[in-house]
């Protein structure tokens, strides 16, 4: 590591608390708390002071400051505002000082070494915070700001191409939907345009899944409702394990194309779905529904509209609530009523999502790459080795 100053955090930048009421405040005045600020940095959202109904007393910042978000510090929520207004005072605005570049301090409190400090340093079990006084103590390089400059200008590009990467993935995410609407054109026309039928029309098979404890241990992978996603996909990364009987397993496992309906969830979340595409053995759990469709059908297309706009409309009309919870049975999944195109359109939909989604792959490993190329210029940058 090359021979840099050290300086304590509070030495070389403000903690700027002035407080503001809101009342006192144009309704148009920008608002940020912490949950415009995504995990890892970077804002992802706004409110006006009006909009927030806000009423207690909040911090202001500009341009200048880096915003760090001191509850639960390990989410990282550090951001470079570009414009002034308010915020949560779960969000700290520093204001760096001559001797500190801005965009230096937002990468080096990014860093993962640093936020796992911050993590070591906060306080309360549930609601883990770091204080200002902690914060101002951190230990931070201190290069030249010629240096400063020459880390950013390094960090900033490595970073622009995750961001790019990221956006890519987002609209890789949207364009199923797309393709749907391309495919069926707007809902007022769907009653002249297509048949509309019930699932039960086009249903072999709708079956629940296991209600058998599931843990650590057990012969069959199974699938829970956490493992399916809010965009139609299957997580696999968090898998719990179960024995089946012999008579489960033809009932509670999966097949390729099988689709997932998530039947007991939030009323926002209940009825996701999302297609299994693997031949690996995978049970699945009691609040999921295994749906088999006659031959030509496609579980993709179903999949699809379950988790678009109609879809999810058709969701929160069938679902029925109970505390913290919604719930839509089998017999209610099988008179939802959909658009039923040509078995041909619907196979041409399901290959373009399939090509969207290799499409996707292809991204999201190149992204793996680039999280990996980046911390690696991270760890290298503020021991001096860039």
């Amino acid at each position: 590591m090359s021979e840099w100053e050290t300086a304590k955090l509070g030495d070389v930048a403000k903690i700027d608390r002035n407080t503001v009421n809101p009342h006192d405040l144009p309704g148009s005045t920008y608002y940020l708390g912490l949950e415009h600020i995504a995990r890892g940095g970077g804002i992802t959202g706004s409110s006006t002071v009006g909009d927030a109904q806000l009423t207690s007393n909040k911090f202001q910042f500009d341009a200048r400051h880096i915003l760090y978000g001191k509850l639960r510090p390990n989410l990282a929520k550090v951001a470079s505002p570009t414009a002034h207004g308010v915020c949560s005072t779960d969000i700290l605005p520093i204001l760096p000082t001559e001797r500190l570049n801005r965009r230096y301090l937002l990468h080096c409190l990014r860093q993962p070494s640093m936020v796992s400090f911050a993590s070591s340093r906060a306080s309360g079990a549930n609601l883990p915070r770091l204080s200002p006084t902690e914060l101002s103590a951190f230990v931070i390089p201190l290069p030249t700001l010629e240096e400063q400059h020459r880390i950013v200008s390094i960090l900033d590009e490595a970073d622009a191409i995750r961001t790019k990467r990221r956006a890519q993935l987002a609209h890789l995410d949207e364009l199923p939907q797309a393709t749907l609407r391309d495919l069926l054109g707007h809902p007022s026309i769907w009653p002249s345009k297509w048949r509309v039928g019930t699932i039960a029309d086009i249903a072999t098979s709708i079956q629940y899944g296991s209600s058998a404890k599931s843990g650590t241990e057990g012969a069959w992978p199974i699938l829970r409702m956490g493992n399916l996603d809010d965009n139609g996909r299957i997580d696999t990364t968090d898998l719990k394990y179960t024995d089946l009987s012999e008579k489960e397993v033809e009932k509670c496992t999966l097949q390729s194309g099988d689709l997932l309906f998530n039947r007991t969830n939030s009323r926002e979340k209940v009825g996701k779905s999302a297609v299994w595409r693997s031949e690996e053995p995978m049970a699945f759990a009691g609040y999921l529904i295994r749906l088999r469709l006659l031959e030509g059908y496609s579980t993709e297309y179903l999949a699809a509209f379950l988790n678009g706009p109609a879809g999810r409309a058709i969701r929160l009309k069938a679902a029925k609530s109970a505390v913290n919870q919604a719930n839509i049975s089998a017999s209610q999944l099988r008179e939802i009523e959909l658009p039923l195109p040509p078995v041909d359109r619907q196979q041409w939909f399901a290959e373009r999502v399939a090509a969207i989604r290799a499409e996707r792959d292809r991204v999201a490993k190149a992204l793996d790459a680039d999280e990996e190329l980046f911390a690696a210029l991270q760890h290298r940058a503020f021991r001096g080795e860039l």
